[in-house]
């Protein structure tokens, strides 16, 4: 005769079961969790990357010396290296790169412009620049920033090396002020710029090309926004340009100058998990 379980038995074997199901589920629930916070981690992180790598090319593709910063009522003034002060605002002059590098033609990347000037051929009204292709750079010019370099008066600016010297605020027309050291230009033929005015100029054996500056701003509601499509030698500043978000829930956003070095930190927090962790990155460019 085949002997049956007792009352005890099976209310002995339900505890056992109920404790194991409640281990179980700690296990899942916390296996669950650990899920949610790896790939909180992980999509954060990315987006911190993503917003560094993002400011460190368009910071390194900077006109030196051109940096400038705000205060919290908007007031403009030089960045500068004293005391290690730290900002959290920054605006700068970017080198049109993507210009310069030009277009492939079948053997090399034929540069749009060649940085240099041939000062037998300049005089205040035109600049001779040997090696440029400035066909090629009318066509990107037109294609990344919207402006005419067939016309006069279309914002693309050249700025000289010996404008390094001089006080940004007043050398490049930030805040309004008439610029010093930018003379706004177009394309007269493949290798000479007509300057937009007759006057006398301070030009040296090499310059940069401009089309637009930019600006880094954290905002109030914890925004990290790119501003661009600006120029202020022709009067703009930056809320007159467009702005991207690069990465929202900042909560720390620093600019340190270091010498001819720029160190930029930033901190943002992620609240997926239902509790904030907060990840912060770090870049020097120079």
């Amino acid at each position: 005769m085949r002997r049956s379980f007792t009352l005890i038995e099976i209310i002995f074997v339900l505890i056992i079961l109920g404790i194991l199901a409640s281990i179980g589920s700690e296990i899942i629930v916390k296996v669950y969790e650990n899920y949610l916070l790896t790939r909180s981690v992980s999509s954060s992180s990315y987006k911190l990357d993503v917003a560094l790598l993002q400011i460190s090319k368009r910071l390194s593709n900077r006109i030196k010396n051109t940096e400038v910063t705000r205060d919290d009522t908007d007031a403009l003034a030089t960045l500068s290296i004293t005391g290690g002060t730290q900002f959290n605002h920054i605006e700068w002059i970017g080198r049109a790169y993507e210009v310069r590098r030009g277009e492939w033609n079948g053997s090399y990347n034929a540069p749009g412009y060649s940085g240099y000037t041939d000062f037998e051929d300049t005089n205040k009204t035109e600049l001779s620049s040997p090696g440029s292709n400035l066909g090629v750079a009318q066509n990107i010019i037109k294609s990344l920033y919207g402006l005419d370099f067939n016309e006069s008066n279309n914002g693309t600016a050249l700025i000289f090396y010996n404008a390094f010297t001089t006080n940004p605020l007043m050398a490049f027309g930030w805040g309004g002020l008439a610029p010093t050291s930018v003379y706004t230009v177009y394309k007269k033929d493949n290798k000479t710029f007509n300057f937009d005015n007759d006057d006398n100029k301070t030009v040296s054996d090499i310059y940069n090309l401009a089309c637009t500056a930019y600006a880094l701003r954290h905002t109030d509601d914890d925004k990290l926004l790119l501003y661009y499509d600006y120029r202020p030698w022709d009067g703009d500043i930056y809320t007159n340009g467009n702005n991207i978000v690069l990465i929202d829930n900042v909560t720390t956003f620093k600019i340190r100058k270091l010498d001819r070095a720029l160190e930029i930190r930033i901190c943002a927090e992620d609240n997926t998990t239902g509790t904030p962790v907060e990840f912060c990155g770090k870049k020097v460019i120079f």
